[in-house]
């Protein structure tokens, strides 16, 4: 019963096969039926020997099966060992103390202006980048004293009133595609330098004619 068992087979096919390999000298029954040539088809480094008969183990599904563990039970050193007599109970277990938060980063400090690099006739330009509020851009990208001296040759040279215009026009552009507002120190200079060239340029053209020559005039005349 326990070979049809193993085999998943009928009673009937595992006689036929038994008797077929006894007929075929395969098999040989000493006390049980085993292999014939078993140390022929085993090859060890040791002696073969024929495998000698051992009694039928017990069955699986008689021996006592064990209750699987609870996984929410951990077994301590204390529950195994057995209290001595007259000794007092285990108290609670003592949480472990958690270790003490980490300290939050100290804030890196903003670079502080560098006015001592600003000649005395040009703080007002560094004034006026400080306290203008037209466009969201820091005043560190800025403070290069070398470069606005470059963008005042390409435009013409700049003043405050200039200045004031230009950077409230650059300030509606933002509000109305600020997708188009600069990432780094490098981009807006790039962008303001551009702006500047472009709007004297303009006013350059249209002091001879066109619209802004009209409105020039106007303004003359009033």
């Amino acid at each position: 019963m326990s070979l049809t068992r193993r085999c998943r087979t009928y009673i009937r096919t595992v006689n036929l096969v038994i008797n077929y390999g006894l007929n075929a000298n395969w098999l040989v029954i000493d006390p049980i039926p085993r292999v014939a040539k078993y140390a022929d088809y085993h090859k060890t480094r040791e002696p073969n020997k024929i495998p000698i008969a051992s009694l039928p183990s017990e069955p699986s599904f008689l021996k006592e099966k064990k209750a699987p563990a609870s996984p929410f039970f951990v077994r301590t050193s204390d529950d195994t060992s057995e209290s001595a007599p007259g000794s007092a109970p285990a108290g609670p277990p003592v949480p472990a103390e958690k270790d003490p938060p980490a300290p939050l980063p100290a804030p890196t400090p903003t670079r502080p202006l560098k006015a001592g690099q600003w000649d005395e006739e040009d703080l007002w330009l560094l004034d006026f980048l400080t306290t203008q509020r037209s466009i969201p851009v820091s005043v560190t990208h800025l403070d290069n004293p070398a470069w606005w001296t470059n963008v005042s040759n390409t435009t013409g040279g700049l003043d405050h009133d200039f200045l004031r215009t230009e950077f409230a026009r650059m300030g509606a552009y933002f509000i109305e595609q600020p997708q188009k507002r600069p990432a780094s120190a490098p981009g807006w200079k790039r962008f303001i330098r551009h702006w500047l060239e472009n709007s004297h340029e303009r006013q350059r053209k249209g002091v001879n004619n066109g619209y802004f020559a009209t409105h020039a005039r106007r303004r003359q005349r009033a």
